[in-house]
Order: C-alpha cells, then sequence, then structure tokens
C-alpha cells in the first residue's frame, strides 16, 4: 500500500486531470480543504470544493467527465443553477468523497477581468455585487491548482479588493 489517503489520491486524480484538460483554464481549491494545518484544518470526511474555470461549462452537466478525471462513475451526482443563479453548481458523491464545484464561463470571467483591468468593475453594481460574492468566498483561503499565470492576479486583487457585499431588505426577501 502507498499509505496515501482516498483524501490525498482524489486530489491527485482531479489536479492530473485538470492539468491534461485544454478547456478548463482554471481550477480553484477553495473552502476548507485549503486549510491543511492548525485547529480549522480539514479532515478526512470534509467535501472537496473547486471554482472551475471552462470553456466548456456544458461538459459539467452530465457526469462523464469525471468518470475520465477518476477512472470511476460516481454514486450521485447533481448539476444546477447556483443560488445566486450566475453559474452551474455541481454536487458529487464518489467513492473517494463529496465534491462541490462552481462552474464558470471562462467568457464570463474574462469580461470581468478586463473591466477589473480598466478599472471599471467597481462601477458596475452587478459586477462589483458578484466580485465581492467571489471575494466571500476566496478571502479565507484558495489555491489555484491550475491558471496560475494566468488567472492568480485577478483572484489576489478580487480576494484584498472587493468588500463583502452587504444585502438590504429587499435583497434578502428575494434570495429567501
Amino acid at each position: 500500500a502507498s499509505g496515501k489517503t482516498a483524501a490525498s489520491r482524489s486530489r491527485e486524480q482531479i489536479a492530473a486531470w485538470a492539468s491534461a484538460e485544454s478547456t478548463l483554464r482554471a481550477l480553484v481549491l477553495i473552502g476548507s480543504r485549503v486549510r491543511d494545518r492548525g485547529p480549522l484544518a480539514a479532515d478526512s470526511y470534509y467535501d472537496w470544493d473547486f471554482q472551475v474555470v471552462t470553456d466548456r461549462p456544458e461538459m459539467f452537466l452530465e457526469a462523464q467527465w469525471l468518470e475520465s478525471a477518476s477512472g470511476q462513475p460516481p454514486l450521485a451526482y447533481v448539476a444546477r443553477m447556483g443560488r445566486l443563479g450566475s453559474a452551474i453548481k455541481v454536487t458529487v458523491v464518489a467513492r473517494g468523497g463529496e465534491l462541490d464545484l462552481v462552474v464558470i464561463p471562462t467568457r464570463q470571467l474574462k469580461q470581468i477581468k478586463w473591466l477589473l483591468r480598466m478599472g471599471l468593475a467597481s462601477r458596475v453594481g452587478r459586477v462589483r455585487e458578484g466580485l465581492g460574492h467571489l471575494a466571500v468566498v476566496i478571502r479565507p483561503g484558495y489555491r489555484l491548482v491550475k491558471g496560475e499565470s494566468e488567472w492568480g492576479k485577478f483572484f489576489r486583487r478580487v480576494a484584498t479588493e472587493f468588500p463583502s457585499p452587504r444585502f438590504d431588505n429587499a435583497a434578502v426577501r428575494r434570495l429567501a
């Protein structure tokens, strides 16, 4: 036996698949698995949370990609619109654990990246709000598994420059 846990094998399999998949522009590890030390470190029961920037978001509507990534079919697979309606959210239950993905179309994120570079992102309310939501998710910690050269500066700026969005009463009622 190699002594590797199922969790570390899962991470390695996803990283290997991501590096070989040309339509995957960035793979960002977020959530508890980023914390590998200290009292808040993830244990083997925590799920894997990723943000995926891809040229083919429709690929994630079905589970076939997962078989090429892990070599086995999932036990359960659900793809749906995220709670804010701007991205596909995928939840997978597999033998190696659970996996949650937020799938972001490359074109959409490149437009936002351009607005940020031009200094316009904070002037467009919907973009500013979306970047605030992204900042909430990545600020506690993230790791670019793939895409550092193309997306590293963007994620660093979002994490440091955008405040958490504040909801007024009407926004809270809409979300509820």
